[in-house]
């Protein structure tokens, strides 16, 4: 298994909503491939899981103003959108504009499918 591997594994873990569930996925993925798992916590991938969503959150709230007025105007929604998107779009933007793109097409996709 390549550093690549191991990093997509993990970064597509850190995205599913059920931290304890990917926490359990991922320590085992580790463990059967003879990597040492000491290193990891739960409590720390949690705390990393919220990081990345804070983050994800920030960069939609601040580049997209009709997503800062849907949150300030029904923060239920929004938090539903926002995690729905979250869980199934693992980070693969490095550039905002690309994350916004991608959120914005999943938010038209979103509101066919409602």
């Amino acid at each position: 298994m390549s550093l690549n591997e191991l990093q997509e594994k993990m970064t597509t873990l850190l995205f599913e909503e059920d931290t304890d569930q990917s926490f359990e996925n991922f320590f085992n993925y580790l463990k059967d491939n003879g990597h040492e798992t000491s290193f990891i916590s739960k409590d720390g991938w949690r705390m990393t899981h919220l990081i990345l969503m804070k983050l994800r959150f920030e960069r939609l709230i601040n580049a997209v103003p009709s997503m800062e007025e849907l949150f300030e105007k029904d923060r239920e929604k929004f938090m539903k959108i926002f995690r729905a998107y979250h869980s199934a779009s693992p980070q693969s933007s490095f550039f905002p504009q690309e994350e916004i793109e991608k959120f914005m097409d999943f938010y038209e996709n979103w509101l066919l499918d409602t």
